[in-house]
């Protein structure tokens, strides 16, 4: 399945804390250490999140997801152009 993330606020990446697929932490040296700690000692925590994570991946973050999702963008602005 992979390993979950462990990540600071400042990455910006909500989805990780909204589907339980990772540790979010405000950071510092200790959140981090106790972040990484949790994942390596409790194999439960970690397998679960791991599967959120690969979840979340497959829900939203697969080529063909983006791949629309960026020309669904490109559409709009295309729509709202100027003459």
């Amino acid at each position: 399945l992979g390993l979950p993330p462990v990540i600071t606020r400042g990455c910006n990446f909500d989805e990780v804390g909204a589907s339980g697929s990772g540790i979010v932490v405000d950071g510092g040296e200790d959140a981090l250490a106790d972040a990484l700690l949790k994942f390596c000692t409790d194999s439960e925590a970690r397998g679960l999140a791991a599967l959120k994570a690969r979840e979340l991946v497959v829900a939203k973050f697969t080529w063909p997801i983006v791949a629309r999702q960026m020309l669904a963008t490109y559409e709009a602005r295309l729509r709202t152009r100027r003459p």
